[in-house]
């Protein structure tokens, strides 16, 4: 668009045949079988379109006159599909788009990349939250827990590299990378740890007693399920071996938890215990995990 730093669905269907030809022919998607798709006009109505600078036009100089761009959309519906028994387990879809608002349904980007790829593309989009936030939200979910996808693909807009929103995890920020990397793993079958404590204001334990277990580094994660998901800021205390790590968990409205957060050791001596410190009055239980990253 002239006035709008997202791209028009010709973008969108432009960045996904991009992305096609980078994945066509990958390992991973190997054996999926075939879904052929349909793109045409969408149901839905054209849309009068003035462009996020529009916005900001108008709001710093009221009555600013902006001329509209038409918003022509798109979808893409399956037009033949593997037959499925009424007792067949459906597989969840091997590909995943984790995206801005760019991914939403009006500029079809999922679909273009489901035609070109032919199999199913599942897209978890946040619009105005950043790139981190959808992810963050898709690896804490059931979908990614219980349905791991054979490709990710992450729709990072360049616009965001330099954009600061108030609360919204960064790239840039090593705390960023805390949660990030062992919510990839998820919660762990066997934990050297565990426990379920009753939620308190102020400071209370969760873990004890684990100086003998050798946890420490970036090779273990403590896992917390909170039996609340209006339980969203508060900070992880872990004690170790000559010092004491805080860790803050950030409240961002637009990253849904499901109650469960993982935070990853950092200290490089035993950790000896994890309390947690909740700011204000809450309720209900934490269950909490030390886990060790397999492999």
């Amino acid at each position: 668009f002239e006035r709008d730093h997202h791209w028009t669905p010709t973008g969108a269907k432009a960045s996904a045949e991009a992305v096609v030809a980078l994945l066509k022919g990958h390992p991973a998607l190997g054996g999926q079988p075939r879904l052929d798709h349909l793109t045409g006009p969408s149901s839905k109505a054209d849309r009068a379109w003035v462009g996020s600078r529009g916005n900001e036009l108008q709001n710093h100089c009221p009555g600013s006159a902006v001329p509209d761009t038409v918003l022509h959309l798109f979808q893409t519906v399956v037009t033949a599909a593997p037959a499925v028994g009424l007792l067949d387990e459906v597989p969840p879809p091997p590909v995943v788009v984790i995206g801005t608002s760019n991914s939403t349904e009006q500029y079809n980007f999922g679909g273009y990349l489901a035609q070109g790829l032919g199999v199913d593309v599942f897209t978890v989009e946040e619009g105005g939250g950043g790139p981190i936030a959808p992810l963050q939200t898709y690896l804490r979910s059931d979908d990614y827990i219980h349905g791991r996808p054979k490709v990710m693909v992450w729709e990072w807009p360049v616009v965001n590299l330099r954009l600061k929103r108030d609360g919204a995890p960064r790239l840039q920020d090593k705390a960023t990378y805390r949660q990030l990397i062992p919510s990839v793993y998820g919660p762990c079958d066997a934990p050297a740890a565990k426990a379920v404590t009753q939620v308190a204001r102020g400071e209370f334990k969760l873990l004890e007693d684990l100086e003998g277990l050798g946890a420490f580094g970036s090779g273990w994660y403590i896992y917390l399920q909170a039996s609340s998901p209006a339980l969203t800021e508060f900070t992880v205390v872990s004690e170790h071996v000559g010092g004491t790590d805080r860790y803050h968990v950030p409240y961002f409205g637009r990253v849904k938890t499901f109650g469960r957060t993982y935070v990853e050791l950092s200290e490089s001596t035993p950790l000896r215990s994890v309390s947690m410190q909740v700011p204000g009055d809450a309720e209900g239980t934490i269950e909490a995990h030390l886990c060790q990253v397999p492999g």
